[in-house]
């Protein structure tokens, strides 16, 4: 359970208010439905599985925990720098998305601004390059 629960249920609901969420009973996962994608990317929409820390909104949901998208996710027909397909047991097929570099206050920030974030990040990112051909 997350170190306030208040603050999570809170966050939550202001979340709902732009996207359906799904959150498991031990409020360890967090799915949001129909996340909107920025220009670029070979789909409009995907649903985000974020893991919730121990200690949120001390350490913000994706950052020190995870953070996945359709695993088939690609932009501008390549695969994002930092982007691995993962098997989760709970959940299948997901892209992790290694997100670290984010300016969190857990005074001020919540789920709405950690998905804005997010979808700012992914505006033109890197990508991997393609191995020489021989």
């Amino acid at each position: 359970m997350a170190l306030n629960a208040a603050i999570l249920a809170e966050h939550l609901r202001l979340l709902s208010i732009a996207y359906p969420v799904s959150i498991t009973d031990d409020d360890a996962w967090l799915i949001i439905h129909g996340f909107m994608l920025p220009p670029g990317f070979n789909c409009t929409h995907s649903d985000v599985l974020l893991e919730v820390p121990t200690d949120y909104p001390l350490t913000p949901p994706g950052v020190a925990a995870r953070l996945y998208v359709r695993p088939d996710l690609r932009y501008q027909g390549h695969v994002i720098k930092s982007f691995y397909v993962k098997d989760l047991p709970r959940w299948g097929k997901w892209g992790w998305l290694c997100y670290r570099g984010i300016r969190w206050d857990p005074c001020s920030d919540n789920l709405v601004t950690l998905m804005e974030m997010i979808r700012a990040d992914l505006t033109k990112p890197p990508i991997k390059q393609k191995e020489p051909e021989l």
